[in-house]
């Protein structure tokens, strides 16, 4: 009798041990409402927006979301979530010995004790991908329900199995892996992905998530800040320090008269020209601009200096040396008379112009005149200004023109006495940044615009103007 007592009470123990093992108490974690607008669910209740800073017990069922301002911290005992802006997470298996969450959309920064339970977090609803946590911190993003599930590994290791096609990837070093919808798995790196996260509106929210990564998680597994490569911090360019870009080319010399061309550019983006001169050399210098010309008194050699000054005060200096001569006296000088005798009356802003533009230019005197340039432009006033927009003209009208890349109409030769018509060929449009409405502007030619000739009429060769009336809308 007494065996059969001890019997049973050795099966009743043994159905009691049994019983113990098998309903394993649940766990749970604690949820902090960092921000605002987090909501939880708990299972079988309706859905409750937490207060800032209240906290809450979660376990198996519940379900967290967070809003377009939210931020909430999930710990349990061993891993630690931090869930961003528009994230939704649920609690899919909660024990001692593992710890299972479906991440809806949205992203979380994942930070695990070392050697602790086993964890696993479905990325998308529906899920693509099943991710292991076997590292101490990673990042799990999926911004929205139908962009790419995105993991970043800071420290530790991670292994990515996608639901669909059954790749699978693994991390032991810092690293990105990325899973499309449709379930590839592609292992980027941090220079593939600054562009990715730029052009897909991800970079705020991946940056938020890079700050927050060193020293989050549980004591025993948080990472120092010198392990968490900063990839979305903006990176300034080096501070440029260069002075301005001064070139001159050799001067043109032509008796007395000296031309000079050349270029004044800022030598960084930041630091404009604010002082450009042109020192001759006989005393006198002007205000920098190209091409420019100048006139001396007297024959002798010279040294031009020009000199460009930044608004930091960085100068560039580049020198030139002339001989100019007292000039020959000749019998007579060429003298370029130019007209427009066709044009349109009337157009709009964008118009091109085109072939419709024709010009005569007469070479009033008994010297023939050696090459010179045409000019089409358009102004406001009957007199060519500095506001003044040049056209362009760009085909050769007969065997004597040719076009340059300056857009000016090129003539060869012209004899004495002996008048030439051209069409101003090409697009010549009418800029489309004119002021709305409509107006009457005016269309003027410019003969001899780079003063290659030395002619009678050298500061007079602007024909009269030819009224145009222009209508911009916008």
């Amino acid at each position: 009798m007494n065996r059969m007592k001890l019997r049973a009470a050795a099966a009743l123990l043994t159905v009691l041990l049994l019983g113990c093992l098998a309903a394993r108490p649940l766990g749970g974690g604690q949820l902090l409402n960092e921000r605002s607008q987090v909501f939880l669910r708990k299972s079988g209740q309706s859905a409750q927006e937490m207060a800032q800073g209240a906290s809450q017990t979660t376990t198996v069922g519940d379900e967290i979301w967070t809003q377009s301002r939210g931020r909430a911290l999930l710990k349990f005992t061993d891993l630690w979530l931090r869930l961003y802006d528009d994230t939704t997470l649920r609690a899919e298996d909660v024990t001692p010995a593992s710890i299972k969450l479906t991440l809806g959309q949205g992203a979380t920064l994942a930070g695990k004790t070392p050697g602790a339970e086993h964890i696993e977090i479905v990325a998308g609803d529906p899920p693509i991908a099943r991710i292991v946590v076997a590292g101490t911190l990673l990042m799990i993003a999926r911004p929205s329900a139908e962009s790419d599930a995105i993991v970043r590994l800071f420290s530790g290791a991670v292994e990515v199995l996608s639901l669909r096609t059954g790749e699978r990837a693994r991390l032991e070093t810092p690293g990105w892996i990325v899973i499309t919808p449709d379930g590839r798995i592609s292992r980027p790196d941090d220079e593939q992905m600054r562009p990715i996260a730029r052009e897909r509106g991800w970079w705020d929210i991946f940056r938020e998530i890079e700050r927050d990564a060193a020293g989050f998680g549980p004591p025993a597994g948080r990472v120092a800040a010198e392990r968490v490569t900063p990839v979305f911090e903006e990176r300034l360019p080096a501070a440029c320090t260069e002075p301005p870009v001064l070139e001159i080319a050799e001067p043109k010399v032509a008796d007395l008269v000296v031309r000079l061309d050349g270029r004044a550019l800022p030598g960084c983006p930041d630091d404009p020209i604010v002082k450009f001169v042109i020192e001759w050399g006989d005393g006198s210098a002007t205000a920098g601009s190209f091409p420019t010309r100048h006139r001396y008194a007297q024959a002798g050699t010279y040294t031009i200096i020009g000199r460009a000054l930044s608004q930091q005060g960085r100068e560039s200096q580049v020198r030139r040396s002339v001989t100019v001569r007292s000039p020959t006296p000749e019998p007579a000088l060429p003298n370029l008379i130019g007209r427009i005798v066709k044009a349109p009356g009337k157009a709009v802003c964008g118009q091109e112009l085109g072939d419709s533009v024709v010009v005569q230019v007469v070479n009033r005197s008994n010297t023939a005149a050696g090459e010179f340039y045409i000019s089409l432009y358009l102004a406001e006033e009957e007199k060519l200004t500095p506001q003044a927009i040049r056209l362009s003209p760009a085909v050769r009208p007969d065997p004597r023109t040719v076009t340059t890349p300056g857009g000016s109409t090129f003539v060869e030769r012209l004899a004495a006495g002996q008048a030439v018509e051209l069409i101003m060929r090409g697009a010549n449009p009418i800029p489309k940044s004119l002021p709305e409405g409509t107006r009457t502007y005016w269309l003027l030619i410019l003969v001899d615009e780079t003063a290659a000739v030395n002619e009678s009429n050298e500061d007079d060769n602007v024909g009269p103007g030819w009224p145009i009336t222009i209508g911009c809308l916008r």
